[in-house]
């Protein structure tokens, strides 16, 4: 270890309950994102970025705390979840310029959670964080509070131990991560770029240099209304047709390719499906919504199913997203169409919903072995892995081409949860190893 890597350690350990103190802060802030929510509230997106922007600024950063413009998002196509105004709403980013020539990082989380609803079934009071036996409990501590605070903490740490760094340090903290990641795409629009990026979402302190794709998908059956209770005839002479029934069709066809591919029937996944670095593992077809049907005695003409599909990143196409996969699907659901007699005459309507982009780094890439080299250094396995949920990253190397890694305290488990939590070991942790990756990357004197 050296001496500058040891110094900065001792300062993150001396540091432990300041660092815990401004994690608690950071959860006590309903920073819930605005689009998921529908009552009228007080949000604090707004209030969560202003504070760390002081934190920012008392570390001698530039800040730049701005709401930005949905119109200038309008050219990523299908890439952007459109948004009507970013008001109160805005991103955060913090730059530490270095004193030489060395190389730049970027570490970014997400200010914004998803609602502790029902909050009545928490043990502990989701906005009033509670470290019990070595956990700190509440919304938003895994996911990703905890990264935040580690990541600003590794900086404030450095500059405890007097060492000044040879490169920048931007700090970037988005919003809209939960529903979208447009407030990624918002910091890459602004120009924010730099040579290596770490994502501190909750990795359980492994490193992790891809991330799979995901594809929305909405299929709506139609079929025709009738009497329940009137003994059935044939379509073709008039009859009913349930659109429930036609749906539970569809979704049973789009369960067998699951099968085929993730291989669950005594055979091996399909080749294509299985990640080369061994990170990812098998894609998965998941129909998790439909709805059909109006009153018990009437059969029903409607119903709709929505499913999220997974892909892996060597099966993106040329702008890295999933046209292949959209190809398939469409081809495979026109086959189940056309094998009933009713669907091939009235076939449902399919469409895509949203799109989130898979991303991958090379694990031999000089970011993922200092990364790993880094961590070893500060005391952790430094092991590799995958993450099936979308994330930031997809943003910062597709779009902006800054080769990014993810790493960061918590379980991903936890994200979401009820009584959601983060081992408090493991914040420090994660200061120590972002800490000891800013100076080997960025190089320091």
């Amino acid at each position: 270890m050296s001496a500058a890597a040891k110094k900065v350690l001792d300062k993150v350990e001396a540091a432990r309950e300041e660092i815990l103190d401004f994690v608690a802060c950071l959860v006590r802030f309903k920073s819930i994102n605005a689009l998921m929510t529908s009552d009228h509230r007080p949000l604090e997106e707004r209030a969560c970025q202003e504070f760390m922007a002081e934190k920012l600024r008392d570390l001698g950063m530039t800040v730049d705390l701005w709401e930005h413009d949905p119109k200038d998002l309008e050219k990523y196509g299908g890439r952007y979840l459109r948004r009507e105004s970013y008001k109160d709403r805005p991103c955060l980013v913090g730059v530490l310029k270095g004193r030489g020539d060395g190389r730049s990082l970027i570490l970014s989380g997400h200010a914004d959670v998803v609602p502790a609803d029902p909050e009545d079934l928490w043990t502990h009071n989701p906005w009033h964080p509670t470290i019990l036996d070595g956990k700190m409990y509440g919304r938003g501590t895994a996911d990703m509070k905890a990264g935040l605070g580690s990541m600003i903490w590794a900086v404030e740490c450095i500059q405890r131990a007097d060492i000044d760094l040879l490169g920048d340090v931007q700090i970037h903290s988005t919003i809209d991560e939960e529903f979208g990641n447009t407030g990624a795409l918002c910091v890459v629009d602004r120009g924010y770029r730099a040579d290596g990026c770490i994502v501190t979402e909750p990795t359980d302190l492994s490193i992790q240099p891809k991330h799979k794709g995901i594809l929305w998908l909405r299929v709506d059956v139609r079929g025709r209304s009738g009497h329940a209770q009137i003994s059935p005839q044939h379509w073709t002479r008039g009859g009913a047709v349930s659109a429930i029934d036609k749906a539970i069709y569809v979704k049973e066809g789009l369960e067998r390719l699951n099968d085929e591919w993730c291989g669950r029937r005594g055979s091996p996944p399909r080749p294509d499906k299985v990640d080369p670095d061994g990170l990812l593992s098998v894609p998965h077809i998941n129909v998790d919504v439909i709805g059909g049907g109006t009153e018990p005695h009437i059969v029903p003409a409607t119903c709709y199913l929505r499913a999220d599909i997974q892909y892996l990143p060597h099966e993106a196409d040329e702008e890295k997203l999933g046209s292949h996969i959209r190809r398939e699907l469409e081809g495979y659901l026109n086959n189940i169409f056309k094998a009933d007699g009713w669907l091939s005459k009235n076939p449902p309507r399919v469409a895509w919903e949203i799109e989130a982009d898979p991303s991958a780094v090379d694990v031999h890439h000089p970011l993922v072995t200092t990364v790993v080299r880094s961590v070893q250094e500060a005391g952790q396995a430094g092991r590799l892995s995958g993450i099936v949920p979308y994330c930031d990253m997809g943003r910062y190397v597709n779009l902006a081409n800054i080769p990014t890694i993810i790493y960061g305290p918590g379980r991903l488990e936890q994200a979401h949860s009820t009584d959601e939590f983060v081992d408090v070991n493991q914040i420090i942790d994660a200061a120590k190893g972002l800490a000891t990756a800013i100076l080997n990357w960025c190089g320091h004197r």
